[in-house]
């Protein structure tokens, strides 16, 4: 099911030999980059648009699983499933510009135009 985890790790292994500037390692990225795009963010939206219509915080929803409710504070609890879609929206961001970083490096400028 979730499989990002052994791209993740063979570009840590990659990167371990130096073999960052082989193509392996770029196919490697490619692979770990599609794969957290597709599974962990766009994965997300049904997840997302599941909870939009059935809020798990609605004190309405609580009351009908469980007649009287469930517990005064339920709601904070609930609203912790949002977390990870978040965390996984910052990395996301993380993954596909240190991907695009690396295969599309940016060219230094020498010393003398510096000047």
């Amino acid at each position: 099911y979730e499989f990002t985890g052994v791209w993740l790790t063979l570009l840590w292994l990659l990167s371990t030999a130096n073999m960052k500037k082989s193509m392996l390692y770029k196919v490697v990225g490619l692979l770990f980059t599609a794969s957290f795009v597709v599974m962990r963010m766009v994965g997300a939206i049904p997840q997302l648009i599941a909870m939009w219509n059935a809020p798990p915080w609605s004190v309405d929803l609580e009351h009908k699983v469980q007649p009287g409710g469930i517990h005064p504070l339920c709601w904070i609890f609930s609203l912790s499933l949002v977390f990870p879609h978040i965390l996984n929206l910052f990395w996301g961001v993380k993954v596909v510009s240190g991907f695009m970083a690396v295969m599309m490096p940016k060219k230094k400028k020498d010393k003398a135009s510096k000047d």
